[in-house]
């Protein structure tokens, strides 16, 4: 059987399968940064992947040897951290299974590993079969409370914290043809925040969104409703943290009431996104340059040989990498979109939240339920997919599913990741297959035609059209 490893051990190791997905992309991030010139890409700071252990799928949580990695993990800690327990599973799918938080507190050793193991074995219960333990590398947020003398009533008690970290997940993006969307496209981007990335994995509209273009730079706000405007107000309304007050959960603070920026933020609590994403204004040698981070991901791709996204965060100490997952290059059918008279239209999807370069032809049949498959049909599952359903998926030729929803936005990290690996799941399953987003409502907004057939409340067939998406935008019309 195989057993617990630290990050050094495993570079060495050949066979990582038994470790996880999220293990097999660490060890292959470290194995290119240790050979990649970071000043060829003017990065003049740290960048590294936080020291880890691993734990192999089938190892019980009560292995000894466990409780040897992690004190050997912490053994040199001084102040109060928090570790986490992460999953990492052989066919993990992006955001599938939790994360959990513990602390490590060197004034009280009897209790740390314990914290710990509760957190291990509620990412076991979620369903994860390999872990990895790591510390977070933002800092552990220490609440002090005080009385606002000048921006609030006299005596108004008030929460003081001070966020050390931004976090971000970015992807290349080149899966299929060229797009003008700022969330994506055949561009680098990336999705930012104050905080911990946990608002990107949820799908937080209270997020940013960078992405170089062949002649600049945009960013974005998303609760701007994707408009390029001027990124000079990209307020940012809260902030998650992990306090010492609740060190096992995600804490949510607003900006304006709860937190105090001391350095990083503007007085009226703009997020300085304006070509860094963290500047210390005092020394140049701390700005962290967004175009950074996409020469480096350009570097990781080709290391790679594929298209990947990673996540991590930056803070006083540097550049902290904790993940990276490649993705397969879908099969390119189609060069554009078809251009489509107005009467013949059914549908056109150009919100950007569409993935696929293909087109499909036949009798669009749409349900809420995996139905048995008619030859010759377009079948379209207005549910949401999940990993346990795929094997049931082979019946069918021509399939089309909508964006899925990790949290409350299609843009979310999670979600574009989890539904660009189910359609690479599809492909080598020989399925012809296109996520458009905004599917799940299509039956709602039919306009009246002899050619839609509702044929009861879950259930609705439009005859002899064409399914059709070039990049991230879809449409469906109807044959002559």
């Amino acid at each position: 059987m195989a057993k617990v490893l630290n990050q050094d051990q495993l570079i060495q190791e050949k066979y990582l399968r038994d470790y996880g997905l999220k293990v097999e992309g660490l060890v292959k991030l470290m194995k290119i940064l240790r050979d990649l010139d970071l000043k060829q890409l003017d990065i003049r700071y740290p960048v590294d992947v936080p020291q880890f252990f691993a734990i192999p799928k089938g190892l019980p949580l009560d292995d000894s040897s466990i409780q040897q990695a992690y004190f050997s993990l912490t053994q040199n800690f001084q102040s109060p951290k928090i570790i986490l327990a992460r999953s990492s599973d052989p066919e993990e799918m992006p955001g599938e299974f939790e994360t959990h938080s513990s602390l490590f507190d060197p004034s009280n050793q009897n209790k740390n590993f314990e914290n710990w193991l509760k957190a291990a074995n509620r990412v076991r219960d979620s369903g994860a079969r390999a872990l990895i333990g790591q510390p977070l590398a933002a800092e552990l947020e220490d609440f002090c409370h005080d009385l606002d003398y000048d921006y609030g009533p006299s005596g108004n008690d008030f929460k003081q914290v001070h966020i050390n970290v931004s976090s971000f997940a970015g992807s290349n993006s080149s899966f299929f043809g060229r797009s003008h969307s700022v969330i994506r496209g055949s561009h680098p981007y990336f999705v930012i925040c104050g905080g911990l990335a946990s608002k990107i994995a949820r799908g937080d509209k209270d997020v940013s969104i960078a992405q170089v273009g062949k002649w600049r730079m945009d960013v974005v706000q998303l609760n701007h409703n994707y408009t390029l405007e001027s990124f000079a107000k990209c307020n940012q309304g809260n902030v998650d943290v992990i306090t010492l007050e609740n060190p096992q959960e995600i804490t949510t603070l607003k900006y304006n009431q709860d937190v105090q920026f001391f350095d990083y933020v503007l007085s009226n609590s703009q997020l300085p996104f304006s070509g860094y994403l963290f500047r210390d204004a005092a020394s140049d040698y701390f700005g962290f340059n967004m175009y950074h981070l996409f020469g480096l991901i350009r570097q990781l791709e080709r290391g790679v040989g594929k298209p990947v996204e990673i996540e991590g965060c930056i803070n006083e100490q540097g550049l902290h990498l904790f993940q990276l997952r490649e993705y397969e290059v879908l099969q390119k059918r189609l060069e554009n979109l078809t251009d489509v008279s107005e009467d013949k239209q059914v549908r056109k999807f150009s919100e950007g939240e569409s993935i696929g370069c293909d087109q499909l032809r036949g009798d669009l049949v749409l349900s809420e339920d995996l139905l048995d498959y008619e030859e010759g049909t377009i079948f379209g599952y207005l549910g949401n997919i999940r990993k346990a359903d795929l094997p049931e998926l082979r019946k069918y030729r021509q399939f089309v599913f909508p964006m899925a929803r990790v949290g409350g936005l299609y843009e979310a990290a999670h979600s574009f990741g989890y539904t660009a690996q189910v359609l690479v799941e599809l492909e080598k399953m020989g399925l012809r297959s296109i996520a458009i987003g905004g599917l799940e409502r299509l039956p709602w907004d039919l306009k009246k035609s002899d050619r839609i057939v509702k044929i009861d409340d879950r259930i609705t067939r439009i005859k002899d059209v064409t399914v059709e998406c070039y990049g991230v935008d879809a449409q469906i019309y109807f044959n002559d």
